[in-house]
């Protein structure tokens, strides 16, 4: 994804880290983004934090990630991602059917995007949440403020 992101925009430099340990120093970094990985993190509220030192006042967090949906489609999707998905999966391959067992209870434990926007206006970002795909994802941009 770096390499297409690179190719993309050749004028903006991109890098990988560790969310939890950023080697950039304070303050000193435009943008930065987290694709399906912020429900996977043992201190998620560690996390937001380190990646809030590290941008400039104005800089923006884009956080994009599985969102269990609200309402009747609910009880379907964790229906779906809970035995439908492992089944298929296990009919071709039962090495992945742990990893989508996994996905299931990482979606359903994450918050809403209500409560991660809360939850990054808390500690210093103007947040805008918005719901994709009926709702089973959601788009964080948070602005640091300061």
């Amino acid at each position: 994804m770096l390499e297409l992101a690179r190719a993309r925009e050749p004028d903006v430099e991109f890098r990988q880290g560790d969310v939890s340990r950023l080697t950039e120093a304070d303050a000193s970094v435009d943008g930065v983004t987290i694709g399906f990985g912020l429900r996977n993190l043992v201190n998620r509220d560690a996390a937001l934090r380190e990646m809030r030192r590290v941008l400039r006042p104005g800089g923006r967090l884009v956080v994009l990630e599985f969102a269990p949906p609200t309402g009747p489609l609910m009880a379907a999707y964790r229906f779906y991602l809970g035995r439908v998905m492992p089944a298929v999966v296990r009919l071709s391959s039962t090495k992945e059917s742990n990893a989508y067992r996994y996905l299931a209870e990482t979606v359903s434990n994450f918050p809403q995007p209500a409560a991660l926007a809360r939850d990054l206006e808390a500690i210093g970002f103007e947040v805008e949440v918005q719901r994709m795909t009926i709702g089973i994802v959601a788009f964080h941009v948070a602005v640091r403020r300061d």
